[in-house]
């Protein structure tokens, strides 16, 4: 092995273990945050007299295209009653008109969510007939419904990701996939250089076939070594004829 080829086997060897590593831990990583989630949930309560509003908007992209956006509002009804002022009694004309047993009732709406929603989100909310919602919230504060009302906080956890997708996390596993082939394929090119630079193989590429760097470092070296075993059999054929 000339010491050529041993630097690219070297290099194979190298750029393939830590790709096949790179991959490993993307994937250990992934799995491991797939179980355990990527943010903290708890349950925040199941609230009564909900009302649970979806619609869809139709909107044109540069293209000229369409494309669907979907939205969701869930409301939270409260009731106020107002206690009695016997205070009014008197200020009433006929003090027997006045109702003294029935309070007066208001309701006031309280927002509980309302956002742009992802379609799969609004599918579970578009058939949604319940007046009972369970809502949780994250560690942060953020609060979110869930469509069954007795959701666990892994499940919840899991339909957070559909709400707000973890990116940060996302985009790190998309560059260790991408840095794992590229070493992968840095090691393929090694190997092929080391095996182009082997004392036993020729390189067979035609000039115009050379499309790599390494393509051409070799074929250069196995022009020398042919060069050079040329000009030692034109050595070792003169010198038979010299007296």
């Amino acid at each position: 092995m000339n010491e050529a080829q041993r630097i690219n086997s070297d290099i194979y060897r190298s750029s393939t273990r830590m790709g096949v590593i790179v991959l490993l831990i993307v994937l250990a990583a992934f799995l491991f945050k797939s179980v355990t989630g990527y943010v903290k949930v708890t349950k925040e309560q199941t609230y009564e007299n909900c009302a649970v509003q979806t619609w869809s908007e139709n909107h044109r992209n540069s293209k000229g295209g369409t494309y669907h956006v979907y939205y969701l509002e869930i409301s939270h009804g409260i009731s106020n009653k107002t206690d009695i002022n016997f205070g009014d009694l008197y200020k009433n004309e006929d003090p027997l008109d006045y109702d003294m047993i029935t309070p007066k009732e208001s309701t006031e709406k309280e927002i509980l969510f309302s956002r742009r929603i992802p379609y799969l989100y609004y599918s579970k909310f578009q058939s949604y007939n319940k007046n009972q919602v369970t809502m949780f919230k994250t560690e942060h504060g953020t609060r979110f419904p869930v469509y069954k009302l007795n959701c666990s906080e892994a499940e919840a956890e899991r339909e957070y990701r559909r709400l707000y997708p973890p990116l940060f996390w996302y985009t790190a596993y998309v560059a260790g996939i991408f840095l794992g082939l590229l070493l992968l394929k840095f090691g393929h090119n090694a190997k092929r250089t080391a095996d182009n630079y082997s004392d036993n193989v020729l390189y067979e590429n035609k000039p115009d076939e050379v499309v790599t760097r390494e393509d051409a470092l070799a074929a250069m070296a196995t022009m020398r070594i042919r060069r050079e075993k040329e000009d030692e059999r034109n050595r070792r054929r003169n010198n038979r004829f010299t007296f």
